[in-house]
């Protein structure tokens, strides 16, 4: 792109855009499902499989954002998906937890680092909870071989199930390591050709990182990573 593309690129991006809740339900009583409806959204360009929106969790003050992977993009009528875990006590898992039909959202997107890589022919997914959005939709937009394997607390595998991912679930043990460096050490992967996606936790991305690409001598145009919240250990 050119730097006048790549300025307009930006702009459409940072618009600040208002919709409506058009529908909510929790899924497994950590997870919600927010459709956001629009006719702004109609408009929306530059999507890609795995971005995320900026969302303005405070309302109309404007000062306090969260983001948040889309999880299914509907231009054609107007809405995006949004799936969003309840983590912990903060104000985004707050403001997910209170949402109701026909609330107003404000938000900019969109944005993100973690994208579909669509030249590859087997896509490998390593992850926690808070992945299942962009996760599954770079998975559904793949159109070819995808698996991965999910960490988290017992309700992880009836969300897999109910979003049909096709991912394998691990209990998370707490107090220890993410049980993902040591798969990502073990994981067989095919030689060429597959792209592995890492999100999560930024010390588990920053260690399965490290795996992948120092232990393992793994490209790292093979590996797209992405932290999505900090460090604290549960």
């Amino acid at each position: 792109m050119t730097t006048l593309e790549n300025i307009k690129s930006w702009l459409i991006n940072d618009e600040l855009r208002c919709a409506t809740v058009r529908n909510v339900q929790t899924l497994e009583n950590c997870l919600r499902h927010i459709v956001l409806a629009a006719e702004c959204i109609t408009a929306m360009q530059g999507y890609l499989p795995g971005l995320e929106l900026a969302v303005y969790v405070d309302g109309e003050s404007q000062r306090l954002r969260r983001k948040y992977s889309v999880f299914r993009f509907h231009p054609e009528r107007g809405e995006i998906e949004l799936l969003v875990y309840l983590h912990g006590q903060g104000p985004g898992s707050h403001w997910a937890a209170g949402l109701q039909a026909g609330d107003s959202v404000w938000f900019r997107g969109f944005t993100g680092r973690i994208t579909l890589d669509t030249q590859a022919a087997t896509h490998w997914f390593l992850g926690d909870e808070t992945t299942l959005a962009p996760f599954a939709a770079i998975a559904a937009a793949a159109g070819s071989r995808c698996e991965g394997v999910i960490e988290g607390n017992g309700k992880v595998q009836a969300l897999l199930e109910t979003l049909w991912l096709p991912f394998t679930s691990v209990p998370r043990k707490p107090g220890s390591d993410s049980r993902l460096i040591g798969i990502a050490r073990t994981l067989d992967l095919p030689e060429v050709n597959t792209t592995i996606y890492v999100a999560g936790a930024a010390r588990t991305v920053a260690a399965v990182n490290y795996v992948l690409l120092h232990e393992r001598g793994i490209d790292a145009d093979r590996v797209r990573r992405k932290n999505f919240w900090g460090d604290k250990r549960r």
